[in-house]
C-alpha cells in the first residue's frame, strides 16, 4: 500500500510539473508575443530551389509605430534568423537611438533603423520604430546552408 501510493504521489507530481512547464512554454502561438496591434502581413520566408516556406515575416503596427518579427516554422536546421526594419526617412533626418534593437554602425549606414539578427532557432525580433512614410521590411533564414528571404514595404 505505501509503495503505491508513493508511485502515486511521483505520478501525480510528475504531471503536475510537466503542465506546469507546458504552461510557461505556451502555445506555438505565443512566438508573435512582443508585437501588438493590427497585423498588416504574414509573408512567407522562401527560397531555394524548390521556393519551399520555412517561415513568416510578420508586420504589425500599432497607430504609427511598426513591429517585425522573423518566426521559423519549425527549428530543425536552421541556422541563422534576422528581422530589418527602415522607416523611410534619410539617415540625415532620423534618429538612431528610435529604433529597438539599435542596427549597428553598417546597417545604419545602409539605412537600417531597427535589426535584430543572429544564430536564432526559432525566431528573430521583434524590431520596432515609428513608419515616417514608407516602412520597408526584410527577413531571412538560413536553414540547412541555404538562404531564404521575405520583404514587405
Amino acid at each position: 500500500m505505501g509503495l503505491r501510493r508513493t508511485m502515486a504521489t511521483i505520478a501525480v507530481t510528475a504531471s503536475v510539473a510537466m503542465s506546469g512547464m507546458a504552461a510557461l512554454a505556451g502555445p506555438a502561438s505565443a512566438a508573435t508575443a512582443g508585437c501588438s496591434g493590427t497585423r498588416l502581413a504574414k509573408v512567407p520566408v522562401k527560397g531555394g530551389q524548390t521556393q519551399a516556406v520555412v517561415g513568416y515575416l510578420e508586420v504589425y503596427a500599432s497607430g504609427r509605430m511598426m513591429c517585425a518579427r522573423t518566426v521559423a516554422s519549425n527549428s530543425n536546421g536552421t541556422q541563422w534568423v534576422s528581422v530589418r526594419l527602415k522607416d523611410g526617412l534619410s539617415n540625415s533626418r532620423d534618429n538612431r537611438a528610435v529604433g529597438s534593437p539599435s542596427p549597428s554602425s553598417a546597417e545604419w549606414q545602409a539605412g537600417w533603423d531597427a535589426v535584430d539578427a543572429g544564430k536564432y532557432s526559432s525566431y528573430a525580433g521583434p524590431v520596432r520604430d515609428y513608419d515616417n512614410g514608407k516602412v520597408e521590411v526584410h527577413a531571412t533564414i538560413k536553414k540547412y546552408g541555404i538562404w531564404y528571404a521575405a520583404r514587405w514595404s
